[in-house]
């Protein structure tokens, strides 16, 4: 009686391991196939609005994957002075996504942006676009 037991307790143990081998493939497969939105946001436009006390405007091309919005990192003379996710806000007329900053530009300053799509339950964040201002 004590090998029909043994072969039992061996078929369990190998359901269980080929269980897990089979969530272990669905779990890596879900990861490792997600898709990139975009490399990275495209035609990115910085302006200082003089009419918003020379805070900065930003533009790029609207993503229609991009349902988490974005995040934007800014940096003044390579100190990083702000950290923003930026909700998906897209301007009708222009069919382009937007970002209104509380940033003042300052003369002789520069500004790096660094800015990213977001991750979804179906997409990987994006690259890192990088944008100085002003851009020399």
């Amino acid at each position: 009686s004590t090998p029909i037991k043994s072969s039992a307790a061996s078929d369990v143990y190998k359901r269980q391991i080929f269980l897990l081998i089979l969530v272990g493939y669905f779990v890596a497969n879900f990861y490792l196939n997600k898709k990139v939105p975009l490399s990275a946001p495209t035609n990115v436009n910085i302006a200082v609005m003089p009419n918003q006390n020379n805070c900065f405007y930003l533009t790029w091309d609207h993503n229609e994957l991009a349902t988490n919005g974005y995040y934007v990192i800014i940096y003044e003379d390579d100190e990083k002075i702000k950290e923003v996710d930026v909700k998906k806000q897209v301007d009708t007329n222009t069919n382009k996504q937007y970002f209104k900053t509380d940033i003042v530009y300052k003369d002789g300053k520069r500004y790096k942006f660094e800015i990213k799509t977001e991750a979804t339950n179906e997409y990987k964040a994006s690259d890192i676009v990088i944008i100085y201002y002003p851009d020399w």
